[in-house]
Order: structure tokens, then C-alpha cells, then sequence
């Protein structure tokens, strides 16, 4: 299956059941202070993060996303995340791309589908009140190119709060490269669609080596 624009497609699946409304201003709020390149990770001239094993670029705005998290969760810095928010009606949203090795050789669609459920289960193990929403599978046109790509979309409970997460998983060569993106569940639904489109779109896949 090839789409056009994999996110609209499964974002509009999964509004009907997401309230609609702004009001209360939320608790999920961006850590303040310079942002540290941990090992793994490192400038470029133009500001661009670089992750110097994958060379994934991570451009430091992308619309009203703003970089504020970089992370490693290994000791050389191969298993890495970068984290992006943007003001969301009343609320504030948030986004971390994780790029990651398969530890398995090169990422092959039948890889990618176990590992995505691998994914999914720990979004129910770990998370509270759990409700998945939409899955989607297929082709994604990116602007860096086609990419197969598995998506979901949740609604749950994090530090006591209701949000709606979204999932995309995506591979390139021997790399994982997995998005979270969440936001509180009664935040105004209106700029979903393309927000989350132009994010995960921002990331250009075809130099991941």
C-alpha cells in the first residue's frame, strides 16, 4: 500500500474519538536551559544536531517546533533521542525522535513489523489506560524519498494526565528510527494533521548511513 500522506490518513481515523476543546494550561512543559550534545551528537555549522554514527540531521526548528532535548542512552552515544515542542491551542506538545541501532543487520520490512509490535506492547506495558486508536502500515512519499513506514495512534494516561500519542516507525540501513509525539488529549485537535506531517517529513531519511 503506498499513500501520499500516511499521517493525514491515519490522524483523521483516530480524531472522531479525541475530545476537542482547550481550556486548562497544561502540565507538560519544555525543560528550560542551553541544550548539551551528549556523545554520539554534535553541532554542524548551520545548527543542524548530528548523529555522528547514523548521520541523522536533526535541524534545530522545524515550523513552530523547537529543539530542547538531546539524549543518549548508551555510553558511545549509538542509541540516541532529540526532542521538539510547540505550542498546541492552550496546551503544549511534544515530540522525540529516537534513532537507534537494529542490532539485527539491515532493517528488512518483516524486521521492522516485529519490532513494532515489540513497540506497541510496550506502549501497553508501561503506559496506563492504554487505548489504541488507529494502526496504519505502508509506502510513506517522504520528501527525502519513499519509505515503508508502521504508525499508531493512542490515547493514555502519562503522570496522571490523559494524552493522545502518536507512533511512526520507520528504518533505514541498519537503523531504527522511531517518533513519539504527544499531546494532552483535550488540546484542539484542528492543526494535528499537518503539524505531525511537516515534523516527521523534516528529517531527511536519505542520508542515514
Amino acid at each position: 500500500m503506498k499513500t501520499k500522506n500516511l499521517v493525514v490518513v491515519l490522524v483523521l481515523s483516530s480524531l472522531v474519538l479525541v475530545v476537542g476543546c482547550v481550556g486548562t494550561p497544561s502540565a507538560l512543559k519544555a525543560p528550560k536551559g542551553s541544550l548539551r550534545a551528549p556523545a554520539g551528537l554534535r553541532y554542524e555549522p548551520n545548527n543542524d544536531l548530528l548523529h555522528v554514527y547514523s548521520k541523522a540531521l536533526f535541524p534545530p526548528e522545524v515550523g513552530s517546533w523547537r529543539m530542547f532535548a538531546a539524549e543518549k542512552y548508551d555510553n558511545d552515544g549509538h542509541d540516541v533521542s532529540v526532542g521538539y515542542s510547540t505550542a498546541w491551542g492552550d496546551f503544549v506538545a511534544r515530540a522525540d525522535i529516537y534513532v537507534y541501532p537494529t542490532y539485527a543487520g539491515a532493517v528488512t520490512q518483516d524486521l521492522l513489523r516485529a519490532h513494532y509490535q515489540q513497540v506497541k506492547n510496550d506502549v501497553f506495558k508501561y503506559k496506563k489506560n492504554v487505548t489504541l486508536l488507529a494502526e496504519q502500515e505502508g509506502t510513506w512519499s517522504l520528501p527525502s524519498g519513499d519509505r515503508y513506514c508502521l504508525s499508531a495512534v493512542f490515547n493514555l494516561e502519562m503522570s496522571g494526565r490523559k494524552m493522545t500519542s502518536y507512533l511512526f516507525l520507520l528504518g533505514k540501513n541498519q537503523w531504527y528510527i522511531l517518533w513519539r509525539i504527544s499531546h494532552p488529549a483535550e488540546a484542539n485537535a484542528t492543526g494535528v494533521p499537518p503539524r505531525v506531517s511537516s515534523l516527521v517529513e523534516s528529517i531527511d531519511y536519505s542520508v542515514i548511513e
